[in-house]
């Protein structure tokens, strides 16, 4: 179960009306934290390739000041149900990345990548953040 650091909002789901906790998580994560464990699980969805290259380097930057900050909706049982997170170079904020949004089967359609999506945007404007590019090299995700 995700630790309730960073607590920022609770929503809830547009159509189950299960209430949501929507967390920041900056990086570093430490090695031993089962939140990163629980972060690469969820990331799973994106498909077989994902442990292979991106789950790689994002428990990389979650274990290092990557400049990695994440975000996450968390179910009433504790399992992570969405994820949202932004990479920028902690010396120049102005430019980032966001990457890895996604949200579990058993959660999609309440409207959850869309508000950690927006709470991450948030979050990169009150950095200094001046343009954000989002991409993909999942080709599950690019066909979802």
């Amino acid at each position: 179960m995700p630790s309730l650091r960073g607590v920022f909002a609770e929503v809830k789901g547009s159509s189950n009306d299960a209430v949501y906790t929507l967390h920041m998580i900056p990086s570093p994560l430490p090695k031993d934290d089962p939140l990163k464990q629980q972060i690469l699980t969820i990331l799973s969805g994106f498909g077989p390739h994902f442990s292979q290259w991106f789950g790689r380097d994002l428990q990389i930057r979650l274990e290092v000041d990557a400049g990695v900050t994440t975000f996450i909706a968390v179910t009433p049982k504790g399992d992570i149900a969405a994820h949202s997170s932004v990479y920028v170079d902690p010396e120049n904020p102005t430019v980032g990345a966001l990457f890895n949004v996604f949200t579990g089967l058993n959660h999609r359609k309440q409207g959850l990548s869309r508000k950690l999506v927006e709470a991450t945007c948030k979050f990169f404007d009150e950095i200094g953040g001046q343009l954000m590019v989002l991409g993909t090299g999942s080709p599950f995700a690019a066909r979802t």
